[in-house]
């Protein structure tokens, strides 16, 4: 992702956080290219069972430090 992009995710969790959990918030937020292959990755590489991919990807995502959110954008 570019900067700009990762600067607009960012703010968006910003703005969702009144509301919703950090994971729930910084999932939300992504973009949707991102988001689907955030989903798709899931289902190849993780667990086939669907019922599972948000409550994995909200914990993954609450359990990232910033800065590592943020280098986690960069690749994505």
């Amino acid at each position: 992702m570019t900067n700009t992009a990762i600067t607009k995710t960012i703010k968006k969790v910003e703005e969702n956080l009144k509301e919703y959990s950090l994971g729930f918030s910084r999932l939300v937020a992504l973009p949707k290219r991102v988001r689907s292959n955030f989903n798709t990755s899931f289902l190849l590489n993780i667990n086939t069972d669907t019922t599972k991919c948000n409550e994995y990807q909200k914990k993954f995502l609450e359990n990232l430090t910033e800065t590592e959110y943020i280098n986690w954008l960069k690749n994505a």
